[in-house]
């Protein structure tokens, strides 16, 4: 039987093997949020890929029934095609059960078209697919909440081909986000497609387009507001497309970086834990559970 260890006893390197934050009390309702990135949704509906992804949306209801909250940290399509979000929006509806959708813009949504970019159109489609999704937004970043979470999504700006460009105006919205929320008794899950330069075994030299500009900046406000927060922080990333030791990184008492591998590829490099995520169980205010999970082989894994 696998061990479990309060996260608060785990030095910062070793949280990386996290299997529980803190234990919930047995008897008591519970809130479950599936976190997921890079979904890499295809236009063609008899693919491979699709039949992957129609298995894993429908392990996560097989799992659970109907989830509070089911997070798309970026990545949802593979190249930001109108088809590409029909089919996605189709696959949810049918095999998805959730209260709450949360998606998020990655580099490969704002291509649309790997061949022939233009960000104005995958800022659209974003938009409606967000507005199907029950969001009403009038940018690529926004905020949205439950009864136990706080969702603060941010999104690229440009299109570029691996990273993210995250205005000044979108950092400062960002700060306004988190000084609001930290005042809630509320898990804070801040979502990112990629992750910061100097988390999750680091950002593999994206700097050099863009990401390092907000890079520090985010790492010091998510700091600063972790140790103000009433709950827990949480800030979720995908993009690299890993499975492994570097996946969870505690940054501090309330702080956690999370960085997803591929619910689409899984680990990206054998394919193994095609659907793969991460899950958030919260019962009451301070008692929570993550841990990753196979929604096709329906199985934990462990790191």
């Amino acid at each position: 039987m696998k061990k479990r260890t309060l996260i608060d006893s785990l030095p910062v390197m070793a949280a990386a093997r996290l299997a529980t934050v803190l234990r919930p009390r047995p008897g008591r309702k519970k809130y479950t949020a599936v976190l997921t990135a890079d979904l890499h949704t295809d236009a063609d509906p008899y693919r491979d890929r699709t039949d992957i992804l129609r298995r894993a949306f429908a392990g996560v209801t097989k799992k659970f029934g109907r989830v509070n909250a089911f997070v798309m940290a970026g990545d949802m399509t593979n190249c930001g095609d109108e088809k590409e979000y029909r089919l996605l929006q189709k696959l949810t509806r049918r095999y998805l059960r959730a209260a709450l959708i949360v998606p998020a813009f990655g580099n490969h949504d704002a291509w649309h078209h790997s061949d022939h970019p233009n960000y104005e159109i995958a800022w659209r489609l974003f938009r409606d697919c967000c507005a199907d999704f029950g969001h009403k937004v009038t940018e690529n970043y926004y905020a949205c909440a439950d009864g136990y979470c706080n969702f603060i999504v941010l999104g690229t700006e440009r299109t570029m081909h691996n990273c993210t460009f995250l205005s000044d105006k979108q950092l400062q919205w960002l700060e306004a986000e988190l000084r609001r929320c930290v005042k809630e008794r509320k898990t804070i899950l801040v979502i990112n497609h990629q992750c910061l330069r100097n988390r999750n075994g680091g950002d593999d030299g994206w700097e050099e387009e863009g990401q390092a500009a907000a890079s520090d900046r985010i790492d010091a406000l998510l700091t600063e507001y972790a140790g103000k927060a009433k709950s827990r922080v949480i800030f979720v990333s995908g993009h690299k497309h890993a499975l492994n030791g570097n996946c969870v990184e505690r940054a501090g008492e309330n702080l956690i970086h999370l960085n997803l591998p591929s619910f689409e590829y899984g680990n990206g490099k054998t394919e193994e834990h095609r659907g793969a995520a991460a899950v958030l169980e919260i019962t009451g205010r301070k008692n929570a559970n993550l841990y990753f999970y196979d929604f096709i082989r329906q199985e934990k894994i462990s790191l």
